[in-house]
């Protein structure tokens, strides 16, 4: 009996088999470490701008956008909103807080002098006056304090500052802003800067030599110093004459409506009076005739 021939694969073959089971035994290691892979990073703001377009470009030109000495961003989107839920935003809802309390973590000295203010007892949050992605103001400087501050000073003080145009954070922002130059970032900065205390109530006396420099002396001040305050007040006070003489033109139409009024309400009075006199005479005529009858 003839034995089979015995079959000798070829070395070329056998390359191909092992190349071809290294390759399986890669893919099986790939697939576990591709199913444990990190999410993406917040820390890469190009996470965010596939969705977030208008935010992350305002983000970058803002302080919290500029790179550090380390080349990373002051505050990237992650240090503000949390960590990223893998399923944003379909199923993984990003839960915001809106109180002051995220920026403590990084403007300790800010949320400070914020803390203890009328500002934080009112409820004004970080947020009411500050953009959260810009650091810009809601609205220009005066119009952001007069959202809120409606009533009118009427005292000596703001009177004679009202008069004379000084803006309010002229006096209550203790550190000195430079001359066209906003409180709030509006534009690309190379870096975050010291910004104003931000207590706002207190009012530091740097503020007033600013701009009273040339008026203050060494020796004593003396009554007639004060000279100015009541000039300041006659001021506000002549400003009021428009709307005192349209009270005075009010109220002498009222007088001329009661002068007319007067005589044609006594005539009437006289004459109904005078009707129920002779009413009254006739009726107790009537009634004596009756009797002696």
């Amino acid at each position: 009996m003839t034995k089979a021939p015995i079959f000798i694969p070829k070395r070329s073959l056998i390359r191909r088999l092992l190349l071809s089971a290294g390759l399986v035994m890669a893919l099986g290691l790939l697939f576990p470490a591709l199913s444990l892979a990190d999410p993406p990073d917040l820390e890469d703001p190009d996470t965010c701008v596939e969705c977030h377009e208008e935010e992350t470009d305002a983000w970058r030109n803002s302080p919290h956008g500029q790179v550090n000495s380390d080349q990373m961003p002051e505050a990237a989107c992650e240090s503000c909103h949390g960590a990223y839920l893998e399923d944003h935003p379909e199923q993984g809802y990003m839960q915001l807080t809106i109180d002051s309390s995220v920026c403590e973590e990084c403007h300790t000295s800010t949320f400070e002098q914020w803390e203890h203010t009328q500002h934080q007892q009112a409820g004004v949050q970080c947020i009411s006056c500050h953009l959260s992605h810009s650091q810009q103001f809601r609205l220009t400087d005066e119009a952001l304090c007069s959202s809120c501050h409606e009533e009118e000073t009427d005292d000596i003080f703001h009177m004679a500052h009202t008069t004379s145009e000084v803006p309010c954070i002229d006096c209550h922002v203790s550190t000195m802003i430079p001359q066209g130059v906003a409180v709030a970032s509006t534009g690309p900065t190379s870096g975050p800067a010291a910004g104003p205390s931000h207590d706002f109530a207190d009012v530091s006396a740097m503020s007033c030599i600013e701009c009273h420099r040339d008026n203050v002396r060494d020796e004593p001040s003396s009554f007639t110093d004060m000279d100015w305050l009541v000039k300041s007040r006659l001021v506000a006070q002549a400003e009021r004459v428009p709307e005192l003489a349209s009270e005075l033109e009010a109220t002498q139409q009222a007088n001329k409506s009661l002068q007319t009024w007067v005589p044609v309400s006594l005539g009437l009075g006289l004459g109904l009076g005078g009707m129920l006199g002779i009413v009254a005479v006739l009726l107790l005529a009537y009634v004596s005739r009756r009797g002696s009858a």
